[in-house]
């Protein structure tokens, strides 16, 4: 099986999970001030763009939003 590298070159999958791009977009509010759209998803994992880096000291509360 291969995917779509960050470079968009064929590149084997890895996973366990394969990610799939959405078909819609879906945004992830992140308390108390930022936010991120999801980029590709999977059962094990999601990757995103956020738009500030995270700052973790605790638990990250967020909630998904789908358009």
């Amino acid at each position: 099986m291969s995917g779509s590298g960050p470079t968009g070159h064929d590149t084997p999958e890895r996973r366990a999970n394969p990610r799939t791009r959405l078909k819609k977009i879906a945004y992830i509010g992140v308390e108390p001030d930022n936010g991120a759209i999801v980029l590709d998803a999977s059962g094990g994992g999601l990757r995103f763009c956020a738009a500030a880096p995270f700052h973790q000291s605790g638990t990250i509360q967020f909630s998904f939003s789908l358009s």
